[in-house]
């Protein structure tokens, strides 16, 4: 009921935005990092990006895309024998993504395209080309496995480890203004697979909440196809641009806020507190506000500190607390 597909794309887009992509990294690298190590293994970072490059090919009209399944989603198929589309065993989601979009149809359009990006699970396939087994087949890591084995078996834990991933999305705040999630049974403090899941679900968390904070004019250039691919002739190019340029330039004026609590849980997860810097360094940008909010002001970073543009302090605490 609450699985959350990060491979997610905006409407019609068959490949993410490039500040979606750098979450994707960054999200990814997190979840193939041994939780006992502060930095990857030798090469990863490299193999992370070309299978997640890879992972969207494939699942475009240049790759493979997804066949269209009936029964998959009822709203979809309700709307589809209203319009007498005609369907066989070679339609695509993409296919329906598009035919919904130029009907009208956006939400649905949105329910169909879930089932038409990739899933964390194809990224162990993407692993296995023959390009990128080319590249990085050949290094070992510090377990004596080969870069890819190593990659694979991760990919298998975190499936196994955080179902929430591991399938289309279902979890939809929809058109909320004002949204919280309570993290505190799936962020706890502890050993260094408590502080891994505590800096996944902060990602991910950050990801429902602000995937689309930072879309911005530039971005309408790259849907719904990057330049520098040619999209086929059959995707409604032009009505796609026009409608994210709209809605972009809707959330643009919009003033956003993000708010942390329990801030020190993200101590030990230096990838959640990286983001989070990025997001205070370029929120003016954005029009976002960072709100961060703990019980000591060691649980902030020095950069953080110097960031901010307000600070309240709602009880002194000990003397040298209140020096500080």
């Amino acid at each position: 009921d609450f699985c959350v597909n990060p491979f997610d794309t905006q409407l019609g887009c068959r490949f993410p935005t490039a500040e979606e992509l750098a979450f994707l990294n960054n999200f990814l690298l997190l979840l193939v990092t041994d939780p006992n190590k502060e930095i990857p293994e030798e090469g990863m970072t490299g193999l992370v990006q070309a299978v997640i490059q890879d992972m969207y090919m494939k699942t475009s009209e240049k790759g493979t895309p997804k066949r269209y399944d009936r029964g998959v989603d009822k709203k979809v198929d309700e709307i589809l024998d209203k319009l007498n589309v005609e369907i066989d065993y070679k339609t695509s989601w993409w296919e329906i993504v598009d035919i919904l979009f130029k009907n009208g149809y956006i939400h649905e359009a949105m329910l169909a395209q879930r089932n038409a990006v990739p899933l964390l699970a194809d990224a162990a396939g993407s692993a296995q080309d023959e390009k990128i087994r080319d590249i990085y087949g050949k290094i070992i890591t510090s377990t004596g496995e080969t870069l890819i084995q190593y990659f694979n078996r991760s990919i298998t834990d975190a499936l196994n480890q955080y179902k929430i991933l591991g399938r289309p999305t279902v979890f939809d705040i929809g058109e909320a203004r004002i949204v919280s999630l309570d993290l505190d049974e799936v962020a706890k403090s502890g050993g260094v697979q408590a502080q891994r899941q505590t800096a996944v679900m902060y990602m991910l968390a950050r990801y429902i909440l602000g995937k689309d904070f930072k879309l911005g004019p530039d971005s309408v250039n790259e849907m719904p196809y990057p330049s520098h691919i040619t999209p086929p002739e059959s995707i409604p190019v032009k009505e796609y641009k026009a409608y994210h340029k709209k809605r972009i330039e809707e959330i643009k004026e919009d003033f956003k806020r993000l708010c942390f609590d329990e801030f020190h849980r993200t101590s030990s997860s230096p990838m959640v507190r990286n983001q989070v810097i990025v997001d205070m360094r370029e929120g003016r940008k954005w029009n976002l506000d960072i709100t961060l909010a703990s019980q000591s002001l060691e649980d902030f970073d020095e950069t953080m500190k110097s960031f901010a543009t307000g600070i309240f302090i709602m009880d002194g605490g000990n003397e040298k607390d209140i020096n500080n």
